[in-house]
């Protein structure tokens, strides 16, 4: 995580494609849990890009009829994960409220069960990356401002 972009919850949400408060309910749940949790009122939560796609997959998984107990295995297991998203053309995988992270062609664990989902990340993964590098943008705009106005005031 060394060098990672970490986003507010507010670039998280624009990001993941959720309000604030929607992602606010999640945490609380135990569904989303971002790589920096808040301490207390008034700290903020920080959220890697893995977290952001940990939680744009389980938007997907939802839509397509996945239950709580199944939604809080595939969300874990994305947001755990270590792959360099840009490099591998990962498959999420869910069976029996266990998820996997595979390759297309990998087999799955002899005792996986009956599979539920099986999605090609990939789309998905290039959607966020697009949204994540205009949230870059206009944080970079708005610190550049910021400092365009200390310098004025000068």
């Amino acid at each position: 995580m060394v060098g990672e972009d970490l986003y507010t919850s507010d670039e998280a949400a624009e990001i993941i494609g959720l309000s604030w408060p929607m992602i606010d309910y999640l945490c609380k749940q135990n569904v989303l849990r971002p790589t920096v949790q808040s301490s207390g009122r008034g700290t903020g939560r920080r959220w890697s890009f893995g977290d952001c796609l940990a939680a744009r997959i389980g938007l997907e998984a939802v839509s397509r009829g996945i239950g709580w107990g199944s939604l809080r295995a595939l969300v874990s297991c994305v947001a755990r994960s270590r792959i360099d998203w840009t490099l591998q053309r990962p498959i999420a995988v869910l069976a029996d409220n266990r998820a996997w992270l595979c390759g297309p062609d990998d087999p799955l664990p002899p005792d996986a069960g009956v599979v539920v989902l099986r999605c090609d990340l990939r789309p998905g993964i290039q959607e966020l990356q697009r949204r994540a590098e205009r949230v870059k943008a206009k944080r970079s705009k708005r610190r550049r401002m910021q400092a365009e106005r200390e310098v004025s005031r000068c």
